[in-house]
């Protein structure tokens, strides 16, 4: 499990323009997020998980930007962070947005919350 980001970033690092399309049962948003701040990566994540969907932002291998039906920035981070199931398509591809959030992903990762405080949003 731990190469699995590794060599995700070593396929993704060779191209700009690139789709990939997946569910969270088999790719962990945590090591998507791993591979894209390994990469320094811009990507548009959409996660679709109970008819809702959510988006994440990066740029330059950093989360600029989230939202999850009415969260915005970290707290939407973590939510998504919590979720164990859905469907997830990330376009790696040049990101204008505007920044919500400041936290570098390595700090996301190590601050997140437990799945189950989440699990009532």
């Amino acid at each position: 499990h731990d190469q699995f980001p590794t060599a995700l970033a070593a396929q993704v690092n060779d191209v700009d323009d690139f789709v990939l399309t997946g569910n969270l049962e088999t790719l962990s948003l945590a090591d998507l997020f791993e591979t894209i701040h390994q990469g320094r990566k811009d990507a548009h994540i959409r996660i679709d998980h109970r008819g809702e969907v959510a988006h994440i932002w990066c740029i330059d291998g950093e989360v600029v930007d989230a939202r999850a039906g009415e969260l915005v920035g970290k707290p939407a981070v973590y939510r998504l962070l919590s979720l164990g199931s859905g469907r997830l398509q990330v376009e790696f591809s040049k990101v204008e947005r505007e920044r919500t959030l400041i936290s570098p992903i390595p700090t996301l990762l190590s601050t997140r919350v437990r799945p189950k405080t989440f699990a009532n949003v």
